[in-house]
């Protein structure tokens, strides 16, 4: 028989004794890449190519996920890949379609201007005053008691460098006129973003947008208590005789302190209910004595009397 050398792949997933790489994921990359450039897959419509995603593309990633924790890079590329074929229906850049007419209203309330010489900037219709967009608010009332046209730009109350607005006949008028020497003329006409930096930021208007729920305070058991538990568990299970009592129930500790560390992770993800530090001791410490009891010997449990009082497994040590 001759040798072979690693890696090899085994179900679809390469065999390695390192921590997996970039370059160990080629494989699954090439492969998500192939089924986009498939030429069935160019005629689907936008609901096609988001079922394909869900049902088929997803699922090569998730299975290798099972197996292996994928480096950040691999993520980043795949969802890339998969982003691109969403929008594009293919693996490269393209313009995206967007419904611009639902999202200006979203848009509204993040854009305002600074106001340099008005030219550029619509007097009813932008956010260059402190009241915001005056026709939302005030209406076509305050224009017509203005004696103004719909069009007309911030330029035209500007006169000399210094605000120029003929006598009010409104109280909206009084009010809106009463705010003009608070706003600060000169330069050009800027666009300002509703940001900590005055710019666009996708991910800082994302965090404006989105609906915010109450912070739910995460169980000791979890983050780095969770990894020094299972650091414990394993340092302990390797160094332990693996035919003794003591290893097999530091490994199964292990396996279902993970177990249910992972469904609570998943419990605070998707907001189901979470259960007290108390309800997971007891839920592991009922798992492992379930399997103790159907896993070890009679004859094994008698050699250990102190791990079988501490696991309720007295009536074993009988006969």
């Amino acid at each position: 028989m001759s040798e072979g050398t690693l890696p090899v792949r085994y179900l679809g997933v390469p065999l390695i004794t390192k921590r997996l790489s970039a370059v160990d994921c080629d494989t699954l990359v090439a492969k998500i890449i192939s089924r986009i450039e498939s030429w069935l897959v160019k005629h689907l419509s936008f609901a096609g190519r988001l079922q394909l995603i869900t049902s088929v593309l997803c699922s090569f990633h998730v299975f290798w996920s099972q197996v292996f924790i994928l480096p950040k890079k691999v993520i980043k590329l795949v969802e890339q890949k998969l982003n691109r074929f969403l929008w594009s229906g293919k693996d490269s850049k393209a313009n995206v379609k967007v419904a611009w007419e639902k999202l200006r209203s979203i848009a509204k309330q993040f854009l305002s201007f600074k106001v340099g010489d008005g030219s550029k900037i619509y007097l009813w219709f932008d956010s260059w005053h402190p009241d915001g967009y005056l026709f939302d608010r005030y209406g076509y009332r305050v224009i017509y008691d203005a004696s103004s046209k719909i069009g007309l730009r911030v330029s035209s109350i500007i006169r000399e460098g210094d605000w120029y607005w003929p006598s009010a006949r409104s109280e909206d008028l009084v009010k809106i006129q009463s705010c003009l020497p608070e706003i600060p003329i000169g330069g050009e006409d800027l666009p300002v973003w509703k940001s900590s930096t005055g710019k666009f930021s996708s991910a800082q208007t994302w965090e404006l947008l989105r609906a915010k729920s109450p912070e739910v305070p995460h169980c000791a058991c979890s983050a780095f208590p969770a990894r020094r538990v299972v650091s414990i568990f394993s340092s302990t299970a390797v160094l332990a005789d693996g035919r003794s009592l003591f290893a097999i129930v530091c490994k199964l500790c292990l396996g279902a302190s993970v177990y249910h560390l992972w469904r609570q992770c998943n419990a605070l993800l998707h907001g189901n209910m979470l259960h007290t530090e108390e309800s997971l001791v007891l839920q592991v410490n009922r798992d492992v004595r379930s399997r103790l009891l159907a896993r070890c010997s009679p004859k094994l449990i008698r050699k250990n009397p102190q791990l079988a009082e501490i696991w309720s497994l007295q009536h074993m040590l009988k006969g």
